[in-house]
């Protein structure tokens, strides 16, 4: 247990879809994310993680998600890698959603930033060495 409901829900959810997909997942969890509500951060680590599953899904090559959540003083950092096919940056500049059913996906931007402005934090993300990588900075 992590000490948040939300993260152990999407850590619960995440571990055997990756094992299944043949995608090597691995986490650190430093400290406890306990003043984060738990629906905000099962919601914001559910798409983070989901984005992340499907980008490495069609992958010919080794497949990689890594996650690394601290809390320090009144910060939360989440840190998370993922491999990626092509560059999301040249094929998909606008980060919009592909998926089928329109009406049940391209929220996932949307909730993140919701979050991230709820918490007064930042979100970044580039691309580097053929791995998509964001960086999410929440004030607790």
């Amino acid at each position: 247990p992590t000490g948040n409901e939300g993260l152990d829900a999407s850590l619960i959810k995440i571990i055997p879809e990756c094992k299944n997909k043949g995608i090597r997942f691995s986490y650190v969890i430093f400290g406890k994310p306990v003043q984060i509500d738990s629906m905000e951060m099962g919601s914001l680590m559910n798409n983070l993680l989901c984005n992340a599953l499907d980008a490495c899904i069609d992958l010919h090559r080794e497949k990689e998600i890594d996650l690394r959540i601290w809390t320090h003083e009144n910060m939360l950092e989440i840190e998370l890698e993922n491999t990626v096919r092509e560059s999301v940056f040249d094929r998909n500049p606008q980060m919009i959603s592909h998926k089928g059913k329109k009406e049940l996906h391209g929220f996932g931007l949307k909730t993140i930033y919701s979050i991230v402005k709820a918490y007064s934090g930042e979100y970044y993300y580039w691309e580097e060495d053929g791995k998509f990588c964001q960086n999410i900075y929440l004030n607790l």
